[in-house]
Formats: structure tokens, sequence, C-alpha cells
């Protein structure tokens, strides 16, 4: 049976998908790590002068791709939040 045109993008959309998925695990696991040194060194989770640099840096980056700066913003946002969350849990452990 030949795949159609949609079907051969609809996987490409799930291969893409699986490799968004396996990189947040790992960018995870770093919180995890991150948390650790942290609390080594009684650091709290949240750093906002590194926030700000990565935000404005994930935004200047974004520039060579042209997407939906909006987007870029929260999509990172919701990714920094669960690591704060995924730290904090790990500093109050």
């Amino acid at each position: 049976m030949k795949i159609t045109p949609i079907e051969a993008i609809r996987e490409e959309f799930e291969s893409i998908d699986k490799s968004i998925l396996i990189l947040l695990h790992q960018r995870m696991e770093l919180s995890i790590k991150m948390s650790l040194l942290k609390k080594q060194n009684s650091l709290p989770a949240l750093d906002l002068n590194q926030w700000n640099k990565q935000s404005k840096n994930r935004l200047l980056e974004n520039e060579k791709f042209g997407i939906n700066p909006d987007f870029i913003q929260s999509v990172f946002n919701l990714i920094h939040e669960e690591s704060i969350r995924i730290q904090n849990q790990e500093i109050n452990k």
C-alpha cells in the first residue's frame, strides 16, 4: 500500500515529536543535576539574572529560524517553569 503525502508528513511529525520528548527528558535530567549543585552551594532554584540572559539568547537564536517569538517565549517559559519546579522539589528533599 502506497503512503500518501499526508501520511508521510504525519510520520515525520511523529518522529520529530518523539525527538522533542527525548530532548525534554534530557533537559529535565539536567534540572535534577543542577538542583543537586544548587543544594550543595545553598543557592535558590531560580536565578532571575541567568533566566533573563537565557531568555534573550533563545529569542536571538530564534531569529535564524523565524518562528513566532511569542510562541518561542511561551514554550521556553513552560520549560523553565517545569525546570524550576523540579529543582525546588529536589532541593527540598
